[in-house]
């Protein structure tokens, strides 16, 4: 997503309603673990809270392949050629694909403006 996509009133009214607070107890578990949870208060008083969650894409929680492929494409779609995604795609499903370290470097230069 661009950032012009970000910068819409919507979003902005959003932005003072949200307040980060950080935990001690998620905090002692860094960097091994990455913890948090969301308390989001309504107009009407009511407030929600969820489990404590572990962040996903760890050695302990890994992303499938499908959901890295849709995250590669998802962020890089604004910046990469196709073609550069498609064959950094094949590398991540399969290193063996890449000549070397220095090809995926390659692939992940910005196309040019």
């Amino acid at each position: 997503m661009l950032i012009q996509n970000y910068d819409q009133p919507d979003i902005w009214r959003l932005v003072d309603k949200v307040s980060f607070v950080e935990s001690d107890e998620h905090n002692a578990g860094f960097p091994q673990e990455r913890f948090a949870n969301v308390i989001i208060k309504l107009a009407d008083g009511t407030t929600l809270k969820s489990e404590t969650a572990v962040a996903r894409g760890s050695f302990d929680a890994p992303l499938s392949d499908g959901e890295i492929l849709e995250k590669l494409h998802h962020y890089a779609a604004s910046v990469l050629s196709q073609s550069a995604q498609d064959k950094i795609a094949r590398i991540l499903t399969d290193p063996s694909n890449a000549a070397s370290p220095a090809e995926l470097v390659a692939l992940l230069q910005p196309r040019p403006c």
